[in-house]
Formats: C-alpha cells, sequence, structure tokens
C-alpha cells in the first residue's frame, strides 16, 4: 500500500513537470519551487544525558539537513515531496523520505491529499518543520517527541481537510479525518527501552492509523485551541539473540486537547 501512494504522490510529480513543459509551459507556470534548510544543535544537561547523547558533558550530536521540492501546476493541485537526513546520538545518521503527497484543494471547505502524508496529531505536527522565519528548537516534548519525529510525523494513506468560518466574532473552525498505515521502523526512539533489553525490531512495526482533528482558530489572535483522536493497531517481528517471535500493539485510542498562543508580529 505504502509504496503505491508514494509512487503515485512521485509519479505526478514528475508526470506533470515533464508533461507541462513538453507542452510549452514553462517551470516559471508550474510554480516550481526548492526549499530547505540545514540545522546544526549543541545539547548540555546538568544530571543525565539526553536522548542517547552524552549531553552531560556537551553534546553537538545534533544535527539536521532537508531538501523539498513542490510545484503546482493547477491552482488547485500542488504536488510535493521531501527528503530528510537527521543525526541525534544514536538514532537516525540517515537519509529517508518525510513525506510525498499530492493535494488538491477543492475550496476552503474541503481538501485532500494522498501519498505518504503528514499526520494532523496535535495542532502543529503538519507544520512542525515548515516554518521558515523562526525553526523552533524544540516542541513540547510530550506531544511531539524529537527521537521518534519520524514515526509521528507521517503516515501512508490520505488525509481530508476544510475550514468552516463562523463570522468574524466566531473565528474558523478547521477539520482534519485522516486513516492510512502507520509504520514505526525499528530504530525509532519509541523502542529505545527495548533495544537497551536487548530485543530488536529488524523491519519495526506496522499497522492502520485512523483518527480526526478539530482546531477553533478563535477571534483572538494567535488562539487556537484544538482536540484530536486516533486509533492504531501495529505489529511487527522481534527477536531477541536469534530467537523470534511476534509483537503485538493492540488498538491504542490516543485522545489530545491542545491550546496554542502565539504572538503576532
Amino acid at each position: 500500500m505504502k509504496q503505491v501512494l508514494v509512487s503515485m504522490a512521485l509519479l505526478g510529480l514528475f508526470c506533470w513537470s515533464d508533461g507541462e513543459v513538453a507542452a510549452g509551459q514553462s517551470l516559471d507556470d508550474l510554480n516550481l519551487q526548492v526549499h530547505g534548510y540545514v540545522t546544526q544543535g549543541f545539547i548540555y544537561t546538568n544530571h543525565n544525558s539526553w536522548n542517547t547523547t552524552d549531553s552531560e558533558n556537551g553534546s553537538a550530536s545534533w544535527s539536521e539537513a532537508v531538501v523539498n521540492l513542490s510545484l503546482q501546476p493547477q491552482s488547485k493541485l500542488r504536488i510535493g515531496v521531501q527528503g530528510r537526513y537527521y543525526l541525534m546520538g544514536d538514532f537516525g545518521n540517515q537519509i529517508v523520505l518525510d513525506w510525498a503527497q499530492l493535494d488538491y484543494k477543492v475550496n476552503e471547505r474541503f481538501g485532500f491529499r494522498a501519498g505518504d502524508v503528514k499526520t494532523p496529531m496535535g495542532l502543529l505536527n503538519e507544520i512542525q518543520d515548515i516554518d521558515p522565519a523562526n525553526l523552533w528548537v524544540l516542541l513540547p516534548q510530550s506531544v511531539y517527541p524529537i527521537a521518534s519525529r519520524n514515526s509521528i510525523l507521517d503516515h501512508f494513506g490520505g488525509v481530508v481537510y476544510g475550514a468552516v468560518p463562523l463570522g468574524e466574532r466566531l473565528g474558523k473552525l478547521e477539520y482534519r479525518g485522516f486513516g492510512g498505515q502507520r509504520v514505526i521502523a525499528g530504530s525509532d526512539g519509541y523502542f529505545q527501552s527495548i533495544r537497551d533489553a536487548g530485543f530488536t525490531l529488524p523491519h519495526g512495526i506496522t499497522g492502520p492509523i485512523f483518527g480526526g482533528t478539530l482546531r477553533w482558530n478563535t477571534p483572538l489572535h494567535g488562539l487556537m485551541v484544538g482536540a484530536n483522536e486516533f486509533v492504531s493497531h501495529s505489529s511487527g517481528e522481534i527477536d531477541y539473540g536469534g530467537v523470534q517471535g511476534t509483537v503485538t500493539c493492540r488498538s491504542l485510542n490516543r485522545p489530545t486537547s491542545s491550546v496554542s498562543l502565539s504572538a503576532g508580529r
């Protein structure tokens, strides 16, 4: 399933690009854009080391580089893909596909995305890596754990979304509904404790995930209130010293609520 969805997004990206240019349309007409960033962090903690780094003694083992490519061949259609290199302590040190998606927005009230899409969990999961003006050092780690960014950022499937204006006095209500397949790699920070115990998950765990999000953009500037819930069920192979078995994470139901306040500039 995931290979098909990602292939659709990538094929759409290159077919639209090549096809439209061949028909006499310039890259400017396709609104082709390439963006990226490179960051280097330094971590220091005054007691225990954090996220497998030697932060007690100060650690520069926190690096990230992102490149994304997008085009908009039609006013309602956007196609994009993003690759990322990430290193934090023992986590990462590899190039991964962050997302690859087709996005068709019918109007303000309804649109949909398909492919390797960002999962609309919490208030900021969809935008935590695209703020070009002020890249946050860390979001609240109880909701957006940096060591598990790859597992919470995306899923293979789709998202329907839209916004309903409530008038100047009430603001705007945004909704998201999503579903598909979730993949958590065996090297993810989510499994650090069982790796410390000698277990490995050669292929990680996979399974279906479904959920939804409601966000109220209040009439107070910068204030957003939201609620989110998702259900997932995952399983995969586990190995302990050559002895193999199956690990299953039975239905996980996770409701959350959040409030975000940002100051305007």
